[in-house]
């Protein structure tokens, strides 16, 4: 009996990540049939009840066959059985198998029957059961075949010891023989994997000219019942809810990912509520990223700086000392995101001795190594700004106080901020410590808050000295766009800083986290701390081209031996002349005390004194 519905066959269907397959497709709009295959007949029909009772309606339906990986006879009256009912098979899930490692390191099974067990099931009766339904599947319009296999099985990932999940299946064990018998053992299960992916690869070979897709899929990490380890346990060590495999391989098997046939092909879904989380990989990319910019942009206006020959001043200390504090971030980074960090570490119930503790230490001292330069370029970009804007606003007498308190709440901030972050364990050495639990003081909540709540604090004080640009004097419309973009770009860094916040407390205070949105914030601050100066300096010198350069006391065009201090600041479309006025030869200027007030002309902000009427 045919039907216009795509037939699915499922094996190992009955439980863990192919009971999530099924569900997934049984919750499908698109109609399937659906087969579990299962060693025990019995199983299968407990798993088809518990669906039809957790989803009452589905537009699919749900059959059991027996299938038993081990026994070709079960496999040869699986086949018939599909062949007569359905007299076709559009998709089949090479999901069955197992992990027999234990049974070996308990004494259960000698090496031999361990491996033996292990690669009949996973590999040889998988096969066996590929090649005995071909013949169904070669008349299918869409014929499908997806080989279960893991991502621990990549050659390149054996390499991998910056992710805490893989870096504990990596790491050798200490010199000696025999070795400790700790740890998850997957040797065996390993190398099944691994000769599934090739397996992939040549019946892909095989059945291209058939116009069969082939694939081998990695759910990820799950916390199914694989290798005796308890789901909950699972997921203690980080794994995913099962749901977020069986929803891949349906996308799978609806042609979501066809152009990756022939290919091993790994789920790329997050933690169930945990949608933002990043691997090590991710955060060095987006660190090296911003690292680059940032120092892009701060070497590009130390160029501009001395191709106007501009006297060196604070603001050029402030810009090189920024530019060796992200270099040594970015180094510090690299290492401590390949060594591992204790706070990740913990996050693993079952810590395996093969974690190498000296890297572990080193990494978790880098970490703090690193938030101590990243707070020391943050508030070196604040300090930029602060003499930027008490340079514009010079002679407000409210402006030059705010202008005071921001030093002194970026001074008082900064001690904060480093002394939380080597003070939040005590004793330090906790921040690398592994056995007792060094409690939550790892998770550096108190010094991410300080620093979060200090940065925004700044930040509005930085508003409140830059509004006398505002408010001083009436502007036209091109004005208060150019002024309004300078409080938007001080309110972006307020929002960063809070997207940082948030996310990195949802994320369990993930080193990879705290390490990319830090990499994201250092960028903007150094973007919102120079873009002003560097257009400033660009402006200026394109209107010196132009010939906008006569000043009172110059004869028209006359160079000038160096800018002055308000003509390399000004950029809001500020006239240079009258700035450049002020320090050209012949030309005096005495301001009267004591009345300070700030006049604007053609858009340039100047301090003058005039005397009370």
């Amino acid at each position: 009996m045919t039907s216009d519905k795509k037939v699915v066959l499922v094996t190992g269907g009955n439980t863990g990540l192919g009971f999530e397959i099924a569900k997934a497709l049984y919750q499908s709009e698109i109609p399937y049939e659906i087969i579990i295959g299962t060693r025990t007949i019995s199983k299968g029909e407990d798993a088809i009840a518990a669906l039809r009772k957790e989803i009452p309606q589905s537009a699919s339906s749900l059959s059991v066959v027996q299938v038993d990986l081990n026994s070709d006879a079960s496999l040869e009256k699986a086949i018939e059985t599909i062949s007569s009912q359905h007299g076709r098979l559009d998709s089949l899930v090479n999901n069955g198998g197992g992990s027999f490692d234990a049974d070996i390191q308990e004494g259960k099974m000698t090496l031999r029957e361990g491996f033996n067990a292990t690669w009949d099931l996973n590999v040889s009766g998988t096969h066996v059961l590929t090649t005995l339904a071909v013949p169904l599947l070669l008349k299918s319009t869409d014929p499908r075949i997806l080989f279960i296999t893991s991502g621990t099985s990549t050659l390149t990932e054996t390499e991998n010891t910056t992710h805490p999940n893989l870096a504990r299946l990596n790491a050798g064990p200490p010199a000696g023989w025999p070795k400790p018998k700790v740890g998850m053992a997957l040797t065996a299960y390993r190398s099944t994997k691994t000769g599934l992916n090739m397996l992939m690869r040549e019946w892909h070979r095989i059945l291209k000219n058939d116009g069969v897709k082939v694939w081998a899929v990695s759910p990820g990490f799950l916390a199914t019942g694989l290798g005796g380890i308890g789901s909950e346990s699972l997921k203690k060590m980080g794994a995913l809810d099962p749901s977020v495999g069986g929803q891949f391989v349906r996308d799978v098997i609806q042609g979501k990912r066809d152009e990756d046939a022939g290919k091993a092909i790994r789920a790329t879904a997050s933690r169930k509520h945990d949608t933002m989380r990043y691997d090590s990989y991710e955060a060095q990319d987006v660190g090296y990223a911003c690292a680059a910019l940032s120092v892009i942009i701060l070497v590009s206006r130390v160029i501009i700086s001395r191709w106007r020959r501009e006297p060196v001043d604070l603001s050029f200390v402030f810009v090189v000392l920024s530019i060796l504090m992200i270099i040594g971030r970015v180094i510090a980074n690299n290492f401590y995101l390949r060594f591992g960090t204790t706070n990740e570490v913990l996050k693993d119930p079952h810590v395996s001795d093969y974690y190498d503790t000296s890297r572990l230490k080193t990494g978790s001292i880098l970490v703090l190594l690193a938030r101590v330069l990243l707070t020391a370029a943050l508030w070196f970009q604040i300090c930029l700004l602060l003499l930027f804007y008490s340079r514009i606003t010079s002679g407000i007498t409210w402006a030059d106080r705010l202008t005071k308190t921001a030093w002194i709440t970026v001074v008082v901030t900064f001690i904060a901020v480093v002394l939380a972050t080597f003070l939040e364990c005590r004793p330090i050495s906790l921040y690398w410590q592994i056995e007792p639990n060094p409690g939550q003081c790892v998770r550096a909540y108190v010094q991410l808050l300080i620093q979060g709540i200090a940065n925004i604090v700044i930040d509005l004080l930085l508003l409140f000295i830059a509004y006398p640009l505002v408010c001083l004097r009436k502007r036209s419309l091109s004005e208060y766009i150019s002024l309004y973009s300078l409080f938007a770009l001080g309110t972006f860094c307020i929002v960063i800083t809070i997207i940082r916040v948030v996310l990195i407390f949802n994320e369990d205070s993930s080193q990879t986290t705290r390490s990319l949105w830090a990499s994201v914030q250092m960028f903007v601050s150094c973007f919102v701390a120079n873009a002003p100066t560097i257009y400033g300096s660009l402006r200026v010198a394109q209107r010196k081209r132009s010939g906008h350069r006569s000043t009172p006391g110059y004869a028209s065009g006359e160079p000038l031996s160096r800018p002055s201090r308000l003509e390399r600041d000004s950029w809001i479309k500020m006239d240079e002349e009258i700035a450049l006025a002020r320090t050209a030869p012949g030309v005096q200027y005495n301001p009267t005390p004591p009345f300070t007030t700030a006049i604007f002309d053609n858009d340039n902000i100047y301090p003058t004194s005039q005397s009370r009427p």
